[in-house]
């Protein structure tokens, strides 16, 4: 590996799972407004899909900072 004081971007999984979430949310927030029965289950299953995907992607950016030491004041 090569030493430098910049920050490789790594592939990430968590931009395209926050966005199937936001989808869900905006779907399930539709469906709510024109009152289908399982629109207040699709709105909350996509928040709290949101709520799950951005606990690990900061547990992603925390383990990369502290532990990878990825983040130098170089960088920041």
């Amino acid at each position: 590996m090569i030493r430098h004081p910049y920050h490789m971007v790594t592939v990430s999984p968590w931009p395209i799972m926050a966005s199937i979430a936001a989808f869900t949310i905006t779907t399930g927030g539709v469906l709510y407004m024109h009152r289908y029965i399982s629109g207040g289950f699709t709105l909350l299953y996509g928040l709290a899909f949101l709520l799950f995907i951005l606990i690990l992607w900061w547990r992603d950016v925390i383990r990369e900072a502290t532990f990878e030491g990825m983040h130098t004041s170089v960088i920041v």
